[in-house]
């Protein structure tokens, strides 16, 4: 989508920014924003919680079609937008759907939640791989599970965010 057509979907409201299909937006919003006030339109107007979720949640996904699946399971697991944020722009993961899991590519690492948790457990699933004698890795075909403390999505998606091969094995040399 171009630009002038994205700026064409948001509308403001009550000096709220939302996206032209946002439900909380009613009938219509009260102005178009124009092209020109792209760049500074944080500055001057706040954005709807939910079109915020959208946007970050859109930013990620590279299976567009299973949209609603992945916003379904970021909201079903309330993922906090500052998890949402670090994740897709900070860090700028990207997430697919692989059998019924969501597959996260987040900086040199895949991983894996499955998308219906079993007991109301978070299972974490990371890439394979052959560590060689100097300590470096290399990536190899499938997944083992991954165990950390938390037992919520976000808090494993923290955990994905957080980890670093080099730091997590370096208390073996």
């Amino acid at each position: 989508m171009r630009r002038r057509d994205a700026m064409n979907q948001i509308l403001i409201k009550n000096e709220v920014l939302h996206d032209k299909v946002c439900p909380y937006l009613g009938f219509q919003g009260d102005t178009e924003m124009q092209l020109d006030d792209l760049i500074d339109w944080a500055k001057r107007y706040r954005c709807c919680q939910r079109c915020r979720r959208i946007a970050l949640i859109h930013n990620g996904i590279t299976d567009i079609e299973n949209y609603e699946t992945h916003y379904n399971f970021f909201d079903r697991h309330k993922v906090s937008l500052d998890v949402l944020k670090d994740l897709f722009v900070n860090h700028r993961a990207q997430v697919t759907i692989v059998g019924g899991c969501i597959e996260i590519h987040c900086d040199k690492d895949t991983w894996r939640i499955p998308t219906k948790l079993v007991n109301r457990k978070v299972e974490l699933l990371h890439n394979n791989y052959t560590r060689t004698f100097t300590g470096s890795r290399i990536i190899t075909d499938g997944f083992h599970e991954q165990f950390f403390s938390g037992k919520t999505v976000e808090k494993a998606l923290k955990y994905i965010i957080e980890y670093d091969y080099d730091l997590f094995h370096n208390s073996y040399f």
